[in-house]
């Protein structure tokens, strides 16, 4: 209903209310509690949001399922202020809304809720310790499904495809899925929520929703900014997410509407990129936990070769049955470690691999080396470029780099990462009401920096660990012989 031009939103009835650490009182309706209740939504409390971070960051044993509840909350805060913001045009023309309709108060509750649905449900799919294990469920993916799944997110290649999105988007409308049945029994469009979680063209209403789930200023991202630093102690993510919520608004532009956010809150969004590549640097890049995802991923793959494991346990399948989390894959590494002396640095802290490259400074030295050693004199970006390849031949085994004892593991970590991406889709646009908007790298010259240091910081990680060698049995002139092994091995490629 209207009063004086101002739109009153209706407020939902909820059935629960959960403490969360980080955003306090988190309020569900009885729907969402009785997914909560599932299988599926309760294996997310073993699946570790921040994968084997807590074996360097020993707090870190954050959920999947708490930071669900927080997207939730974020959610709805954002779409509320998105609806209460816009005009009664733009209600109308991009949502189909009417305040003076009759069915207004029906149909606010079915857009709100289905974007609650959306964000409590959008890591369903995630596999056991989160992105560790991604490689792995890219692998269980059947010919059909690759197809669909490059349709569904707009992937020009099978590599591309955010494969835990996919299995999110599975789960929710498979046709005996207890999510889907559980949603239908409530009357809300089951495939209204999981297009939330896709990247196909829609119309324009379904595209600023899905802003709200997946995007440069989503809820997700602003949930596991504050949530990993509330975890870690890292104090980078603690951002001003309030500022970005209250300044966002829909106006139309470019004949369709879009999802803009008030030059006012500059700063903030400013300062959220800022904190994403001081995150990824500190925590999602940390070399040691870049070392020991790399050793789990290698553990899984050779659990499957043996038998003590199968690619179709990745299944959504039986993620809907809420198997296969990290208790199960932490159980059958405990036995495989016991005939596998590589994997136990897991259970033994004195086995841990020792690392090559862990900072900005060793790649730039790093680079150094193999310019001294190169017969030509190479740019640093030729260098860089070389060394790329040189990861990816290693990481798919056609190349065999030499060690100085048998047996050595070599752990390659790769992390291409920029703060702001400005695909057309996932611009952020500036401005203010009435005026028109701008993309957020016309604006800022700060972003453009951000930008700047992002390429020049590209996350790269060298670790190895020799089974059955402790750590501090690995003396200095090892490691150098490694290193200059590997700088000779790089050469050696580019003249290849």
């Amino acid at each position: 209903m209207t009063k004086k031009g101002i739109v009153f939103l209706p407020r939902f009835e909820y059935s629960k209310t959960i403490m969360d650490s980080v955003h306090g009182p988190i309020q569900l309706t009885e729907l969402e509690y009785n997914l909560l209740q599932l299988p599926p939504l309760n294996r997310l409390h073993d699946i570790h949001h921040l994968g084997l971070t807590y074996l360097v960051y020993p707090a870190a044993k954050t959920s999947r399922f708490e930071h669900s509840l927080g997207v939730l909350h974020l959610a709805n805060k954002m779409i509320y202020q998105i609806l209460g913001s816009a005009s009664l045009d733009g209600l109308k023309e991009a949502f189909n809304l009417n305040p003076n309709s009759e069915k207004f108060t029906e149909n606010c509750y079915r857009i709100i809720q289905t974007v609650r649905l959306a964000a409590l449900l959008h890591d369903v799919g995630h596999g056991p310790y989160s992105h560790v294990s991604e490689p792995i469920l890219r692998k269980v993916l059947k010919n059909e499904e690759i197809e669909e799944a490059k349709d569904l997110f707009n992937c020009r290649s099978e590599r591309d495809i955010p494969v835990h999105e996919y299995f999110s988007y599975k789960m929710i409308t498979e046709k005996d899925s207890i999510i889907r049945k559980t949603i239908e029994s409530y009357k809300i469009n089951v495939e209204d929520v999981a297009n939330l979680l896709i990247k196909k063209r829609a119309e324009d209403s379904t595209e600023i929703l899905r802003k709200i789930i997946s995007s440069q200023l989503d809820a997700d991202r602003m949930d596991y900014l504050l949530r990993d630093s509330h975890a870690t102690g890292l104090p980078f993510g603690l951002t001003d997410i309030n500022r970005i919520i209250i300044n966002i608004f829909i106006e139309k532009y470019s004949e369709k509407y879009q999802l803009i956010v008030h030059e006012r809150a500059l700063r903030a969004v400013e300062d959220i990129l800022d904190a994403r590549i001081k995150m990824h640097k500190s925590l999602y890049g940390h070399h040691l936990v870049c070392a020991l995802e790399e050793l789990l991923k290698m553990a899984i793959e050779s659990m499957v070769e043996e038998g003590e494991l199968k690619y179709e346990d990745f299944r959504p399948e039986n993620f809907l049955k809420g198997e296969v989390d990290d208790t199960f894959i932490r159980f059958k590494l405990r036995k495989h470690q016991e005939t596998h002396p590589e994997f136990k640095a897991f259970f033994d802290r004195r086995y841990i691999p020792v690392a090559l490259i862990k900072r900005e400074t060793d790649f730039d030295d790093f680079i150094e080396e193999i310019k001294r050693k190169s017969s030509i004199e190479p740019s640093d970006e030729e260098i860089a470029d070389k060394f790329r390849r040189w990861l990816e031949e290693l990481k798919s085994g056609m190349r065999k780099p030499m060690y100085p004892r048998p047996g050595a593991i070599l752990l390659l970590s790769t992390i291409p990462f920029s703060p702001y991406a400005v695909k057309e889709e996932e611009r952020i646009l500036i401005g203010k009401k009435g005026s028109k908007p701008k993309d957020l790298l016309a604006t800022s010259s700060y972003v453009r920096v951000l930008n700047e240091e992002a390429r020049r910081t590209e996350i790269f990680r060298i670790s190895f660990l020799i089974p059955n060698i402790q750590k501090k049995d690995i003396k200095e002139e090892d490691i150098r012989r490694v290193r200059d092994l590997l700088v000779d091995d790089i050469v050696k490629s580019s003249s290849d």
